[in-house]
């Protein structure tokens, strides 16, 4: 299991995008994963287009997510700011 962890200092702010998800996780990372201090914005995904994080258990403290969007059919965009979900297995 790959860990990430992700300081302010180390890294001022991460680029905006156009199209996906600002931030990922979705290899089982844990609570040592974290993202903290930054401001996610300009995400667009069908499924968080600021954090999409699937089957993963990631510390999200302390960020300002602001204007990312999801897209999609009514039925098919989700989590706009972020989407968590579990894998059953």
């Amino acid at each position: 299991q790959q860990e990430l962890a992700i300081e302010p200092e180390q890294q001022p702010g991460l680029p905006p995008r156009e199209a996906g998800s600002v931030v990922t996780f979705d290899s089982g990372e844990g609570p040592d994963s974290r993202i903290e201090g930054f401001t996610l914005t300009n995400g667009l995904a069908a499924r968080g287009g600021g954090i999409h994080c699937s089957s993963s258990s990631p510390t999200i403290t302390n960020n300002s997510i602001l204007e990312n969007s999801s897209v999609g059919l009514p039925s098919d965009g989700y989590g706009g700011g972020i989407y968590c979900f579990l894998i059953p297995e």
